[in-house]
């Protein structure tokens, strides 16, 4: 609890003053980051508190070199990940908006609110940039040469702004999430975005991330979870009977998409994110689905309207609050000697990555 000198609490040199959302995973913060004796930017802020505490530990390590070098049009912006007090957590630039996580989640609507669905040609516009991200990363080599990704797609690391820019954060955050997946609740929660191959080895693949896609698609289109890979039948009975957020059927051009992307059998999907790119982009260029961002920040303004309202009141608070009493923090852990990395080049979140970024 926070102390009357503190309105807020504190998370080492941050200062948490909204949580956005809460899972399995940890929880997410709108928090504003301390520079010296002056409250720096307002960041969005993941904690990592579940999962296999020491693998994701790990992961953050090494990705504390990597995750400042990576620059883009569809990359969140400043991102930055460490560990406090044996916490793991990544931030960027906070601008407004949600995850998608918690954009599906009210779009469902709830017992006292109507569902509000998300229009197809926004799906596609908010899939297709996600897929620049993946594809971007795809075009990215490490040290040795090998190819990267980014082996960690989750909704909850899709950001979309007030004004409807779409953003992607956690870029190789999968070999910690992925040996978490022993914790059920975890899995429950995030399990159906990776792929069974995935899963099993640990390993990623050219279309690993191709099945992640495939299953954010799912979500976008249906505003329901994908199902779980852990009976094939189930799985594809499942996929089949799937229908939009309005109840409609799901559109033939999608159909192919997600036939060729969230499937069991790697050769059946896409062979890259940079091929499921393309797909994605002929659609959002066909002239069918002709969304904007425009249209987006108007989704999203009338969807989240209470909370956009409330947190415009918030924030000219947060912007005066005394940053003196917090300014004694925690120093973030610094990354270890050892933890320049030996972990194999196609193991997402190994250590420092020596590239250039180009968006592609």
């Amino acid at each position: 609890m926070a102390a009357r000198n503190k309105p807020y609490d504190q998370f080492g040199p941050y200062i948490l003053f909204k949580k956005l959302e809460a899972d399995a995973l940890g929880d997410s913060w709108r928090a504003g980051r301390i520079d010296g004796s002056q409250l720096g930017p307002t960041v969005a802020l993941r904690r990592m508190t579940g999962g296999q505490r020491e693998a994701m530990v790990a992961n953050a390590h090494a990705l504390e070199e990597i995750l400042p070098r990576i620059n883009g049009t569809s990359f969140a912006r400043d991102q930055h990940a460490g560990v406090i007090d044996g916490v793991p957590f990544v931030v960027w630039e906070y601008a407004g908006g949600r995850s998608l996580r918690h954009i599906i989640d009210r779009a469902r609507g709830s017992k006292d609110v109507q569902p509000n669905p998300l229009p197809l040609d926004q799906a596609i516009v908010i899939a297709e940039k996600v897929a620049l991200s993946l594809a971007t990363m795809a075009d990215l080599r490490d040290g040795a040469g090998t190819r990267l990704s980014h082996g960690a797609l989750i909704p909850q690391f899709i950001w979309i702004s007030d004004d409807g820019e779409i953003r992607v954060a956690g870029q190789q955050f999968g070999s910690g999430l992925v040996a978490s997946l022993g914790d059920p609740k975890l899995a429950a929660d995030i399990g159906r975005y990776f792929s069974p191959e995935y899963r099993s080895t640990g390993q990623v693949q050219k279309n690993t991330d191709v099945y992640s896609m495939g299953a954010i698609v799912f979500l976008l289109v249906t505003g329901q979870e994908p199902p779980d890979a852990a009976t094939a039948s189930a799985f594809s009975a499942a996929t089949r009977a799937a229908r939009t957020m309005t109840g409609a059927p799901i559109p033939d051009d999608i159909r192919v998409i997600l036939d060729k992307s969230f499937n069991l059998d790697p050769s059946m999907r896409f062979a890259s994110a940079g091929d499921m790119k393309q797909a994605i982009s002929g659609l959002a260029n066909g002239g069918k689905y002709s969304a904007t961002t425009f249209n987006l920040a108007f989704y999203l303004s009338t969807l989240l309207k209470k909370e956009m309202e409330t947190e415009a009141a918030d924030r000219e608070k947060e912007a005066k609050v005394n940053v003196a009493p917090y300014v004694e923090t925690p120093k973030i852990t610094p990354v270890p000697a050892a933890a320049s990395v030996s972990s194999s080049a196609t193991s997402p979140g190994a250590g420092p990555v020596p590239f250039l970024i180009g968006e592609v």
